[in-house]
């Protein structure tokens, strides 16, 4: 664009209207402005179109396993009856539970296939 067309003028005049604005400007711009409302959605309407399907089968699968760990008796009750803090506090541990546990030393070689053999011979 060519300024030589324009006026120095209506060149100045038009820049201080759109780069510098009025003294009403801020509150004109307060008063056009809405509070904006945020309603919570369903997780449907966060969750993509293609990925729905994928999102509900795993959905049910996941709560379908839940019940039916809620419903099922535990398959080894001695192994899951234990944890590792009851492992960890308890006097009668076993000597693994040492060695995972409570940080004893493991021997080594020949030692360590002993000590397995002997633990295993005893529970």
């Amino acid at each position: 664009m060519n300024h030589a067309i324009l006026p120095r003028w209506f060149r100045e005049r038009e820049r201080s209207r759109v780069f510098t604005p009025d003294q009403t400007f801020a509150r004109r711009v307060v008063l056009q402005m809405r509070p904006v409302t945020r309603s919570a959605g369903l997780v449907w309407d966060y969750v993509p179109s293609f990925a729905r399907p994928m999102v509900a089968a795993t959905t049910l699968l996941l709560l379908a396993l839940i019940s039916y760990q809620m419903m099922s008796p535990t398959p080894f009750p001695d192994d899951s009856s234990i944890g590792i803090v009851e492992a960890y506090l308890g006097a009668d541990g076993t000597t693994v539970d040492e060695w995972l546990y409570r940080g004893a030393e493991i021997p080594d070689g020949q030692d360590l296939l002993i000590e397995i053999s002997v633990a295993e011979a005893f529970e």
